[in-house]
């Protein structure tokens, strides 16, 4: 694993985490018995967590953070998950803007194909950012992610896009380990961590795109509701979302969907079940 030098990123990521664990949650925003879970645990082992690497390496297993399955590379074919990739997009080639995997995840997680670094979570965010750019907005400028986890897809946007401003906004728990993760690849990277509690504030802010990955499916009912009427209610103009099947979107009169696709084959492959990816763009500009 890659050394990271900077060890005074854990101790300020902390001292934020206080903060905004101390903020009270807006009504209707509710947290799934299992993420309380995750949280509980998460807190627990923050005197344990003192460096970005063991930060980094906590945050990639998903039975301690839950924001990933990554697996270990002698589980995973990556081979046939590349061949899916480039067939589904086509044009693109595992070399496409220097994408890769983190040098600092995990190492019995990475392959390497025509000297790019690989795992199956990085085909995941690159179904994620490629669908984006091809179905809804292929230069985006200003990006908004609910539910960023550790950080992996923002990382890739970055590096897709580097002049781009990229929000997160999640539990403070996910923010602390979104924050170590970027800040140790981008140490004056253009991010900005919201946590929950502060959504309201975001809603007169104009992004290019919104994405939800993979945790619409994981809220209470109250959660998903108020998610859903944030981005009623924001200036955004894109919106991705790649969730179980049967995880209710968007229905108003306010969207156009311009594109949909029923497991996405990386996606599938990876973890069969029923996926749904949906791409949504506001019917009137915002202004």
């Amino acid at each position: 694993m890659a050394t990271i030098q900077k060890v005074d990123i854990v101790a300020a990521a902390k001292e934020r985490l206080v903060l905004r664990l101390a903020l009270p949650y807006p009504p209707g925003l509710t947290i799934h018995p299992v993420w309380r879970k995750h949280q509980e645990y998460m807190r627990a082992c923050l005197p344990e967590l003192t460096n970005s690497q063991a930060i980094i390496r906590f945050a990639q297993m998903n039975a301690h953070s839950g924001f990933n399955h990554r697996k270990l590379t002698h589980s995973t074919d990556i081979i046939t998950l590349a061949a899916m990739m480039l067939n589904h997009y086509k044009g693109y080639t595992l070399e496409w803007q220097g994408l890769c995997d983190s040098p600092f995840s995990s190492p019995e997680t990475l392959g390497s194909l025509c000297g790019v670094s690989v795992s199956n979570i990085f085909f995941w965010h690159l179904e994620a950012l490629l669908a984006c750019r091809v179905h809804l907005c292929p230069e985006p400028k200003n990006v908004l992610e609910i539910g960023g986890g550790g950080g992996e897809l923002a990382r890739l946007f970055k590096l897709a896009y580097p002049d781009i401003h990229y929000t997160i906004i999640d539990l403070p728990e996910s923010l602390f380990f979104a924050e170590v993760y970027l800040a140790a690849h981008f140490p004056d990277g253009a991010f900005e961590f919201v946590p929950a509690q502060e959504a309201q504030r975001l809603l007169p802010i104009k992004y290019d795109l919104a994405i939800n990955q993979g945790s619409f499916q994981e809220m209470t009912a109250s959660a998903l509701e108020f998610w859903l009427g944030f981005l009623e209610d924001s200036a955004i103009q894109h919106f991705y979302s790649l969730n179980y099947a049967e995880t209710q979107i968007i229905h108003s009169n306010q969207w156009k969907e311009v594109y949909r696709e029923t497991n996405p084959p990386p996606i599938f492959y990876d973890a069969p079940r029923a996926w749904l990816a949906q791409g949504l763009t506001r019917k009137h500009r915002v202004a």
